[in-house]
């Protein structure tokens, strides 16, 4: 059966939801329910892109059951909180779908942290469950000297077949042409370039057509910026052009 939640009130769509096989909707609040009920889920991210997300997100789980706990102590508060509360939540640089303006030839980019294993890991298996994989795609690598990179690369090398380091803007930041002499001796068939500036590395990586961005919040960061900039760019010229 298939069922549209139209005007349903917010329990009843999360009864709907937790007894489905699949859930599809848009990056608003029952997606997010959906992701704390552990549904199977398709969301419709920007510019119509498919995007996979994750059945399990433990930071929303966390929230939840913290909640359960104040609510058992006699805190005051409801369901109907908790759930008007992860409908206006975002997960910024957590497998984000941005699509760049003409400059990046309206490439995909999935901005995730990936900043140590645990995340990398976690990075890995929705890009596996995700429909980029296996496809042509381009990974741009920056990571921070402290962090465990040897380990992240390991997770990230079987997953593309082209990456392009650059260096996150920190004093902290880890030298790309040694990132990519790592990756080179994990994965010696890869396509692996360095671009010191971020900007060249996303358009070097946007020919792919599908770009992951990752290791670095730093680096996800800058690089959400640069491509909302792009898309406000290419709107500007449209209504000029109009």
């Amino acid at each position: 059966d298939i069922f549209l939640a139209i005007d349903c009130p917010i329990l009843e769509v999360a009864g709907i939801i937790q007894n489905a096989k699949l859930y599809i909707g848009i990056d608003t609040g029952p997606t997010h329910i959906a992701g704390i009920l552990g549904a199977p889920s398709v969301i419709i991210a920007q510019q119509n892109d498919p995007v996979w997300l994750p059945t399990y997100n433990p930071n929303a789980t966390l929230v939840w059951e913290g909640l359960e706990l104040l609510r058992g102590m006699g805190w005051p508060i409801q369901r109907a909180h908790a759930v008007a509360g992860f409908a206006a939540a975002r997960w910024p640089a957590r497998f984000q779908a941005l699509r760049g303006g003409q400059e990046f030839g309206g490439a995909l980019f999935i901005v995730d942290g990936a900043h140590n294993p645990e995340a990398a890991r976690a990075f890995a298996r929705t890009w596996a469950a995700s429909p980029f994989a296996g496809k042509p795609c381009a990974f741009v690598i920056g990571i921070l000297q402290d962090k465990e990179r040897r380990a992240i690369l390991e997770t990230l090398a079987g997953l593309s077949g082209r990456f392009v380091f650059t260096r996150p803007e920190s004093s902290r930041a880890a030298d790309p042409c040694a990132l990519a002499d790592e990756l080179s001796a994990i994965n010696p068939g890869a396509e692996v370039e360095v671009q010191q500036d971020l900007g060249a590395a996303l358009s070097s990586a946007a020919g792919s057509g599908t770009v992951a961005v990752l290791g670095s919040f730093y680096l996800a960061g800058a690089a959400i910026e640069i491509l909302k900039e792009s898309r406000k760019i290419e709107d500007r010229g449209s209504k000029i052009k109009c």
